[in-house]
């Protein structure tokens, strides 16, 4: 298994680049209501949670493309899967965290997966084990990378900061040593329990696809874009979950990043025709640090 690339106390670099807007996390997010829509003639769309009454949560300070991970051709930029306005939600006590990573296999080096705790500070570092050669030539694609269950929980309400760090190189053409860059996304995340009003349409689901559905529509981000993103990477072929996919990545909405368009045409539509890659799951063995 591989070493972490960085020393865990260099990580903390990674979050303080960033500002850390407060966050309201007393009450739970309610999401717009809308019938529970699982007819094959309309997309699943996802419903971002608004907070009830007046009150508004401040947006995080996120790192969702990484401008300076341009693949070779038109394969974009490192990209977290996450809507653009930033905080996303989950009801799982260890979530799955997507991520589009462009380039090649062999020209990863090494992978570091971060989790700050926001309220304490405490940063949980994960290895992520390199891709598996029958999926190299698989990539460049998105991949899932799930918590493992020897981590611990996600808190109930509380926010969490999570960061991926991919470590490139690229040999040299001649007899040089190559280039090595350091690349990352950055993202936040708030565990909630489940509504009466989604535990109600999910008791009504028969299939993955209206699983997503479900949580689409009561804006629980992480669940949805795993049930349809796994659902679809078994059923690659299928035109309606490649819809529904397409759908529900326009929430990623890259258009409206602030530095759109990018040097290469990338944008959600091309992010949605990139391949789902079984790769890559994180060690479970996860170094500890508390941020000074």
């Amino acid at each position: 298994m591989l070493k972490p690339h960085l020393p865990v106390l260099n990580s903390f670099l990674i979050f303080s680049l960033l500002s850390t807007a407060s966050i309201t996390t007393s009450a739970s997010f309610a999401s717009k209501q809308s019938p529970l829509n699982t007819s094959f003639s309309e997309p699943i769309a996802f419903i971002p949670p608004i907070p009830p009454g007046e009150r508004q949560a401040e947006e995080d300070e996120t790192q969702q493309v990484d401008l300076g991970s341009r693949g070779p051709g038109d394969e974009g930029y490192l990209t977290a899967l996450v809507p653009a306005q930033g905080l996303t939600l989950t009801t799982a006590s260890h979530p799955s965290f997507w991520v589009y990573l462009p380039g090649m296999a062999d020209d990863i080096e090494s992978m570091e997966f971060l989790l700050r705790h926001r309220q304490s500070g405490q940063i949980e570092s994960f290895s992520v084990e390199q891709p598996s050669p029958n999926v190299q030539s698989s990539l460049p694609g998105v991949v899932e990378l799930t918590l493992p269950t020897s981590a611990a929980p996600l808190k109930i309400d509380e926010v969490y900061d999570w960061s991926l760090i991919v470590n490139y190189h690229i040999p040299s053409q001649g007899s040089g040593i190559g280039l090595s860059y350091e690349h990352f996304v950055v993202a936040s995340v708030q565990r909630q329990v489940a509504s009466a009003e989604l535990e109600a349409d999910l008791a009504q689901v028969t299939t993955p696809r209206e699983q997503a559905a479900a949580y689409a529509k009561h804006g629980i981000w992480h669940e949805s874009l795993t049930s349809l993103g796994n659902h679809y990477r078994s059923n690659p072929d299928d035109l309606v979950l490649a819809t529904d996919w397409a759908s529900l990545l326009m929430a990623v909405d890259l258009e409206s990043h602030p530095h759109f368009p990018f040097a290469i045409p990338f944008d959600s539509n091309r992010l949605s025709q990139r391949a789902i890659v079984q790769c890559c799951s994180l060690d479970d063995a996860a170094s500890v640090a508390q941020e000074p």
